[in-house]
């Protein structure tokens, strides 16, 4: 990588302003993810990108992320869900299900344009997940 790089991603990634200052700061420069867990070497898939920060690999490495409880059927019922997702609100809905004849979790977005007092027109919209959470 060029001199105001990092490798991090499996790439060179540019550093910025911030970034290219993290010596005269007394903080390292490391590949890291949302979370500040760093990746070793860069040689990693995901939400990486270049950081001011102390953390190491060693003492911050990466661990795979919470896992999301999942629904319970009891609780969330299709009716509940179907109550949940409908249409009154917004004008339009799309499904973003890859394929709607198959089974599986539903995603749909929900959009209207609405005009606010001011006469300006804003999106208000919604983005649903079935069998999330």
């Amino acid at each position: 990588c060029a001199d105001e790089e990092l490798f991090c991603w499996f790439r060179c990634m540019a550093l910025t302003e911030e970034t290219v200052t993290c010596g005269e700061r007394s903080l390292g420069l490391q590949c890291v993810d949302p979370r500040g867990l760093v990746v070793e070497d860069g040689k990693g898939h995901g939400d990486y990108f270049p950081e001011c920060t102390n953390n190491t690999h060693i003492t911050h490495p990466m661990t795979p992320y919470p896992e999301i409880q999942q629904q319970d059927e009891e609780t969330c019922t299709a009716d509940l869900w179907s109550d949940f997702n409908s249409e009154d609100e917004y004008d339009h809905m799309i499904s973003l299900k890859p394929d709607p004849t198959k089974e599986g979790p539903d995603t749909n977005l929900s959009w209207s344009i609405v005009e606010s007092e001011d006469g300006q027109k804003k999106l208000k919209a919604r983005l649903t997940f079935n069998d999330v959470f």
